[in-house]
């Protein structure tokens, strides 16, 4: 998961877009482009000359849900992916040598948080400086694809700042193994559902508002665009509310 240097700002854009992609397809291609900008160009972490057409996907995709944030012009500024469960197994089993905690998973109600990336302008590694509304709206639409595909457990390679700042608003991940290189030095951890919903309804409930609201965020399943005016919208109202909460301390 990425959350790097050169920040725009906190909580500061209200009436994004997030836009769920259901699995068995690949990434959306502006989703693709972005993932080679950071892990290729920015971060390094891949070789662009995999890459010749200028957009990152691998093996994984086709077992993923996708979710893509989009700003008020309709360009898109964010995305994550919810690796479920498949032959090729999970991403951060490539990575380690070992993981017991999954032994006693049940993978089938197991997923993967991957490729969390946001736009230069939308990121950083302090809980001040992350746009907290981007993150907060990945990971709602992210909650909801969960839902509906009835898990019970997310694991991720997270890096200690954006695990410092997820803690601050309920999102429990617990470390299952010391930190290891994953594209930048990141804990494995394991988070389960159904205590991080108690978790954030118990002290956050203006956080927990935002993920239960009247309106849905819309899957499109197999389907290679971008549309913008169809999912939820994050209020004004909500983004200084969430503001309030990453800049105190815990």
């Amino acid at each position: 998961m990425i959350a790097s240097e050169n920040p725009k700002g906190l909580a500061s854009q209200a009436g994004m877009t997030f836009l769920r992609h259901g699995p068995g397809a690949e990434a959306p291609f502006d989703l693709q482009r972005l993932r080679y900008q950071i892990y290729c160009q920015e971060e390094q972490f891949l070789d662009s000359r995999l890459y010749p057409h200028s957009m990152e996907s691998d093996g994984f995709d086709v077992h993923s849900a996708h979710v893509a944030a989009y700003d008020q012009s309709g360009k898109l500024i964010g995305g994550l992916r919810l690796v479920l469960d498949s032959p090729v197994g999970f991403p951060l089993e490539q990575h380690t040598k070992s993981l017991a905690a999954f032994q006693t998973l049940p993978r089938r109600k197991t997923a993967e948080i991957s490729r969390l990336v946001m736009t230069r302008a939308y990121r950083g590694c302090s809980s001040l400086h992350t746009d907290t509304a981007v993150l907060l709206g990945l990971f709602k639409a992210m909650y909801e694809e969960s839902v509906a595909q009835e898990l019970e457990y997310w694991v991720a390679g997270i890096e200690p700042c954006l695990w410092r700042l997820l803690r601050r608003f309920g999102f429990q991940f617990d470390p299952i193994e010391p930190a290891i290189e994953y594209y930048g030095e990141v804990m494995p951890c394991l988070g389960d559902i159904r205590k991080i919903e108690r978790l954030v309804a118990e002290k956050h409930p203006e956080v927990f508002k935002q993920f239960h609201p009247k309106a849905k965020s819309v899957t499109v399943k197999g389907i290679n665009r971008s549309p913008f005016e169809l999912t939820h919208q994050v209020g004004s109202a909500q983004v200084n509310r969430t503001k309030e909460i990453a800049e105190r301390d815990v």
